[in-house]
């Protein structure tokens, strides 16, 4: 490579600007000291600044971190207080609601919750308790009750039986109606081999009945047998011998009367037809026809549709009495005695009228059980009959307020030996509208001492309409096109419902009743206040 001569000028003149560079840059040792303090005083004092701006934002987040704890436990302790308050009031009032227990409870028409346990076990107590006293009454003295109220009694139990879920209860009830019915089939059958006071009395005071009546007792009675599978030959062969020889295939003389005549049938005749038409339609399910018939249920709610109904209130001449019992056997016959589970909404003016009558002997049960008059008439025997109506369409205590307090008034209403007492409405004032005062009678029928006991029994069981018998399934085929075919539905004449007197003493007795025809309403609008507040209370400790 080529070789570049440098000269010493060169030299020299590169090195003189390289010194002057030099002492251009360096300082003197005091400011350069001075420059380094300044730069460490500011990095200084900027730390602590931020040291103080740390210590400041970690005060104010702890401040602030109290102040919500604080402000979350007062909320806490108030919302507490509130609960407290309202369990307390709640409890003293008796009307716990649902929400605040496991515990299923029901409500009646006062607002009142009762468990609804308890309540079936006080139910399924007093059945058996009336139970008992039943089959003693009937029993005593040879049979003699028995014997004098005939195939009622004897079916009794086979009613019970039939849909009872208590398995203690259906146990009991089938016993004794085997027993019964033996008893009587002896009694009518085979005299000589009865032991009852008629058949053994000195002298003898039984009488025969005549050939249709023991015809029709006849068929109660196997129908109860056949259903129970116990042997019924002796009073099939009986029956159709008296269906020979009495002319009974003439549906005219086995009823007493032809369709032209029901024109003319009271509301109390009524009672005793409709059921006779009803057994025989059943038997022809069960037998095939053995014993037909030219007309039955069909022309009778046919007529049934243009009667005329009279509702509550009590009256001297008993017509809302006699019209209230047609119309709980009209469901009967329905039903076939609670065979079957009956719809509302099949016959909604029958039980529309059930509810309204239930409804109005619950408002003097409560008069006559809160003392403000103890003599209160209370027709004991048709409350059950409305409960039992209820009960039929599978209402229970804990979906319906007015069936819990028909419950209620029933089971207030039973005597220590488990019977319930027979009232008759008193004569003279007892008589006026408005005052209606009961007296227990003496020397009543055997019938009239047992009735109230046997329908208040039949209403406070529970009922299973999913058991298996022999003639429900298709007696619920035959109602549902009966009904269809009838129009029972819809009547032709309006149900009269006459408004109730009411005298100044009868003050707070008045809005009681104002009460009871708007509580149902009320209750359910209480019950979702108090939904939406508990809502609400749980929405708060989230």
């Amino acid at each position: 490579s080529a070789c570049i001569p440098i000269s010493e000028s060169s030299v020299d003149h590169a090195a003189g600007q390289a010194t002057s560079q030099d002492a251009e840059t360096s300082e003197p040792l005091p400011a350069l000291q001075e420059r380094t303090e300044k730069v460490r005083h500011r990095d200084a004092s900027r730390t602590r600044t931020l040291l103080e701006d740390a210590k400041n934002l970690d005060q104010r987040l702890q401040r602030r971190a109290s102040a919500v704890s604080q402000r979350l436990q007062r909320r806490h302790t108030v919302q507490s207080s509130k609960c407290q308050l309202l369990l307390a009031a709640e409890s003293a009032s008796n009307r716990t609601p649902c929400q605040a227990s496991s515990e299923l409870k029901c409500r009646d028409l006062r607002g009142a919750w009762h468990n609804v346990k308890e309540l079936r076990d006080r139910r399924n107590a007093a059945v058996m308790r009336g139970m008992r006293w039943l089959h003693k009454f009937l029993i005593a003295n040879k049979c003699e009750a028995l014997m004098d109220i005939g195939d009622d009694g004897a079916c009794i139990f086979f009613e019970i039986w039939y849909t009872s879920v208590s398995s203690t209860i259906r146990g009991a009830a089938k016993g004794i109606a085997q027993d019964l019915l033996d008893r009587y089939e002896r009694h009518l059958l085979d005299p000589g081999r009865c032991k009852c006071k008629q058949c053994t009395g000195k002298p003898p005071t039984r009488k025969e009945p005549p050939g249709r009546d023991l015809f029709m007792t006849l068929m109660y009675c196997v129908r109860c047998k056949e259903e129970m599978d116990l042997d019924c030959e002796a009073m099939l062969a009986k029956a159709d011998d008296l269906w020979k020889q009495h002319d009974l295939s003439n549906t005219d003389k086995l009823f007493g009367l032809s369709v032209d005549d029901l024109e003319d049938v009271s509301d109390e005749a009524w009672v005793v037809l409709i059921m006779n038409i009803m057994v025989m339609e059943f038997n022809q399910l069960l037998f095939r026809r053995r014993w037909p018939l030219k007309w039955g249920l069909k022309e009778a709610f046919t007529h049934l549709r243009s009667h005329k109904y009279r509702g509550p209130p009590y009256d001297a001449d008993y017509q809302f009495h006699d019209c209230f019992y047609l119309v709980t056997h009209i469901a009967f016959a329905i039903s076939a005695y609670s065979a079957i589970k009956t719809n509302p909404k099949d016959v909604p003016w029958l039980f529309d009228y059930n509810r309204r009558s239930c409804r109005y002997w619950i408002k003097q049960a409560w008069r006559r059980l809160s003392g403000r008059q103890p003599n209160r008439f209370v027709d004991i025997d048709g409350l059950a009959e409305a409960v039992d109506v209820m009960r039929g369409c599978g209402q229970t205590d804990g979906g319906d307020s007015l069936l819990c307090s028909a419950t209620l008034a029933l089971l207030a209403m039973q005597r220590p030996d488990g019977s319930w007492p027979y009232m008759i409405l008193a004569k003279g004032d007892g008589r006026a509208q408005d005052g209606l005062i009961g007296e227990l009678p003496t020397g009543s029928s055997f019938y009239n001492q047992v009735h109230p006991t046997w329908v208040a029994v039949q209403s406070l069981r529970d009922r299973n309409f999913e058991y298996d018998r022999k003639g429900n399934t298709q007696w619920a085929q035959f109602m549902s096109r009966l009904l269809v075919q009838t129009n029972l539905r819809s009547l032709t004449t309006k149900i009269a419902y006459p408004k109730e007197k009411r005298s100044q003493k009868q003050g707070k007795d008045n809005a009681q009743g104002q009460e009871v025809a708007t509580v149902e309403g009320a209750a359910t609008q209480s019950e979702q206040e108090t939904n939406a507040l508990w809502a609400s209370l749980a929405e708060s400790d989230k």
